[in-house]
């Protein structure tokens, strides 16, 4: 590398825990996988102070969407006597239930959630069950590195546990309680009763996943136009009023509200999955997979040779992510890219890798160094000049202009564009090759390439009708899938139809995240785990980051769109600088100012 950049680069790995099968090899739960007519929502008003005690809580049991409980609850030893008085004297006026913190769990969450199977509602739910818990402490098994609270003091009730996923997600779940629950009769004969893990949705994470927003319940209620509004208070951490109880009680009746206009949405797309599986954008994608039938690429080869997954991951780099301008007042003209993972993966043609069976890999040195001679930009313009970028290549880099990930700081790892030499030989994208030679002019020279094909379409698949219109068909034995979603979108946003928004997503969602999915566990000691590494081989080695592919893993699929995407970008900036034109960025959204 340059003197200028650091001296030290870092690739990505393919991990593996030894003997380990892959979440996509494994049959999916059986059983019925829906909440029961009943249902719980609740909010928690705390202390204003670091402890974020709770002060007062208000709850709403439903049975088919009819109200049949509403009520307050707090623990006394937290409040005095007058703010006791005006919650009695406001239950009593509003013919509500009052009930401990310790009844609430008992009595309403316990009984209605885990042994009705309701479905627990709430904004920013963690945080809630976090304020009515007895005690906390480390969870474990597959939900180490997160939470357990403790709901009853008794071990034949089960604890809450949560994990953090992301700012807008978190998994939940109820730990097996402490008691037997399969009969002696049924253990004799080597029968188990299923442990109820219970249905938890946080209306947050399900607004998110939606839309592609973030919001507050405020921002929420005015998006979706719900009849309770969440209400103003000045009144957090000062004595307790009927104004103060009205906005705790408003809040429960505006949760709710969103959870059912969030619900109509969600119905509209006609998933199978239940609404509290899907905690992003990524869960809808997989949820339409599965509606179409779509085997993941590791339940129909579970055992794929590791060795050319070190090599593929060794490719993968994300988004490109840089701004050349900054803190400068600049006339720009704007530039976007339309649905840039669909229209990239579209071009090379890679939904046949979607639903193949199996795929080929092909050694094609030679003539792919013959390509990489001759291409020019020109040549972009031809959509059989994208179904050559299916392959990876190994170089041994010489002043090209490739992604590169490094200590640029000296603390962090960041990826950047960067001329690099390196005497290792490195993988990367074909597409990464060409974006090299555009951008320098300099050809970089190929030790090996491997051209990837994909094999016969899976069976059974199914047509679906996005949100039961028939004229939103999509059948995935017959098309592309990538391009038919950016075409359905076309047509909904020419004829002014709301759902093109929620097609933006399905495409995006289903076109690029799924595929370099890779779920990180934090473990409590180091355990073995097999590292294959771009020279294609594996060593062992000990670690507490333990990796695991998601369902619907294709390490190809997400280093080839990735990039693709780069390419598509130096595309842009190519033909800016040939006009003269320099570019600004906005590296999170892939969108350029020239």
């Amino acid at each position: 590398m340059s003197e200028q950049s650091p001296s030290e680069i870092f690739v990505r790995a393919y991990t593996e825990k030894p003997g380990a099968r892959p979440v996509a090899a494994k049959p999916r739960l059986g059983g019925d996988d829906n909440p029961s007519p009943w249902t719980l929502t609740f909010d928690c008003e705390t202390t204003v102070d670091a402890t974020q005690t709770l002060r007062v809580g208000v709850f709403q049991v439903r049975k088919s969407g009819k109200l049949k409980q509403e009520g307050l609850f707090f623990d006394p030893q937290y409040l005095c006597d007058e703010d006791i008085a005006e919650i009695e004297y406001f239950a009593e006026i509003n013919q509500l239930e009052i009930r401990s913190t310790e009844e609430f769990r008992k009595d309403v969450l316990l009984k209605i959630v885990y042994h009705r199977r309701g479905l627990l509602i709430g904004f920013n739910l963690p945080f809630d069950m976090s304020r009515i818990a007895i005690e906390h402490g480390a969870a474990r098994g597959s939900m180490r590195g997160g939470f357990t609270f403790s709901l009853n003091k008794y071990k034949s009730e089960p604890h809450a546990r949560v994990k953090h996923l992301s700012a807008r997600a978190s998994l939940m779940d109820f730990a097996a309680p402490g008691k037997q629950e399969t009969p002696r009769g049924m253990r004799n004969k080597g029968m188990k009763v299923p442990h109820h893990r219970g249905y938890f949705l946080d209306v947050k994470t399900f607004a998110a996943s939606l839309t592609s927003r973030s919001f507050s319940l405020g921002s929420l209620c005015k998006h979706l136009k719900t009849t309770t509004q969440k209400r103003d208070t000045d009144e957090h951490g000062g004595p307790i009023t009927s104004e103060y109880l009205n906005y705790a009680r408003a809040d429960v009746q505006a949760t709710w509200e969103c959870y059912e206009k969030l619900q109509k949405q969600y119905d509209d797309h006609g998933l199978e999955t239940a609404s509290h599986r899907i905690l992003s954008e990524a869960s809808i994608g997989k949820a339409y997979l599965k509606q179409m039938n779509i085997q993941p690429f590791l339940a129909n080869l579970p055992d794929s040779p590791r060795e050319i997954f070190g090599k593929i991951m060794c490719a993968y780099y994300g988004g490109r992510a840089e701004v050349r301008i900054r803190r400068t007042p600049t006339q720009v003209l704007y530039c976007d890219f339309k649905s840039m993972y669909p229209t990239v993966s579209a071009l090379m043609g890679l939904w046949p890798f979607v639903v193949a069976k199996a795929l080929s890999i092909n050694g094609a040195t030679s003539e792919t160094q013959t390509f990489l001679n001759d291409v020019r930009l020109e040549d972009m313009q031809s959509p059989d000049t994208w179904k050559r970028l299916r392959t990876l290549v190994r170089i041994r880099t010489d002043n090209d202009l490739l992604p590169v990930r490094a200590k640029y700081d000296g603390k962090t790892n960041t990826i950047g564009l960067n001329h690099i030499t390196n005497e290792q030989p490195l993988w990367y994208t074909l597409a990464d090759c060409v974006t090299s030679k555009l951008l320098t002019g300099k050809t970089p020279v190929i030790d090996e390439a491997m051209t990837f094909e994909p094999g016969d379409v899976q069976s059974d698949l199914q047509p679906i009708k996005l949100f039961g219109k028939p004229e939103y068909r999509v059948d995935p034995t017959k098309e592309d899938v990538f391009t038919r979603f950016i075409d359905l979108r076309d047509e909904a946003k020419e004829k002014g139809d709301p759902v093109q928004q929620a097609i933006k997503i399905v495409a995006n969602s289903t076109s690029y995240g799924i595929f370099i999915e890779v779920n990180r566990d934090d473990a409590p000691k180091p355990e073995p785990l097999d590292v294959y590494g771009p020279a294609g081989h594996s060593h062992n080695t000990t670690t507490t980051a333990v990796e695991e592919p998601g369902r619907y893993f294709h390490p190809l699929l997400g280093t080839l769109i990735t990039g693709a995407a780069r390419l598509m970008l130096a595309l842009s900036e190519r033909t800016a600088a040939d006009q003269g034109l320099n570019w600004v960025g906005n590296p999170r959204e892939n969108k350029w100012c020239s």
